[in-house]
């Protein structure tokens, strides 16, 4: 159980990593999209177009993002119980080596 729980938090952790990544991705293309809002010559349709494409490239990200946070927050959740059964049974109980490695040979 425990290589189970060390496998999953190697898991989360990186996608974690991933999302941190990816917020900061969005934060620098929300900052630009301010700029671009600011100098946008809104009598000029190619700038208005293109604008609007940042605009929908923003979107897209977000989406992702917000998907990604989704499948984060699943895989926290379904990890939560078996944590928790660990923590219940296996935490901070002394075992003698020999035990230990009975139990793994019965596997």
């Amino acid at each position: 159980m425990e290589e189970r729980i060390e496998t999953m938090q190697s898991t989360i952790d990186s996608q974690k990593t991933e999302l941190d990544g990816a917020e900061r991705d969005l934060e620098t293309l929300g900052t630009r999209l301010d700029r671009e809002a600011i100098a946008l010559d809104r009598y000029s349709q190619e700038s208005v177009d293109r604008y609007n494409a940042l605009v929908e490239r923003h979107r897209q990200q977000i989406d992702a993002f917000n998907a990604r946070v989704n499948e984060y927050n699943r895989l926290v959740d379904d990890g939560a119980p078996l944590i928790d059964r660990y923590n219940s049974s296996c935490a901070e109980r002394a075992y003698y080596e020999d035990d230990l490695a009975a139990v793994l040979a019965e596997r």
